[in-house]
């Protein structure tokens, strides 16, 4: 519980512009060339979302597509603790050891678990 109140902590610290949001399909985006993502159901909701060692790519459920920037701690990170991608309003953390668990925050809310979908 800690880890996660540390990962939003560094979340809300790290923020410093405004998230990059392109509505899906409104014209005038530069396409991206993204992993495959894969569905999460998190806290009701569903996501897609490719992460890469750097960025994780997401789709909201809106069809909104953004890149949330890996967040590092100053002075390095703990190599077992979660990775943390987050644009100051949107968070994902994702376990990189164990079970690979991924969890959701928005708005400075609290992480909710989320399940990985077949």
């Amino acid at each position: 519980m800690e880890a996660l109140v540390a990962l939003l902590a560094l979340a809300l610290t790290a923020c410093a512009a405004p998230p990059a949001i392109a509505p899906a399909g409104t014209g005038g985006e530069v396409p991206r060339i993204t992993p495959v993502p894969d569905g999460y159901a998190c806290g009701g909701q569903i996501f897609k979302v490719a992460f890469e060692e750097g960025v994780a790519y997401v789709t909201l459920p809106d069809g909104t597509m953004m890149a949330l920037p890996r967040q590092r701690p100053p002075g390095g990170a703990d190599p077992e603790a979660p990775r943390l991608f987050s644009n100051c309003r949107t968070a994902f953390t994702q376990e990189i050891e164990g079970g690979r668990a991924v969890r959701y925050a928005m708005d400075g809310a609290a992480f909710l678990e989320c399940k990985r979908m077949p």
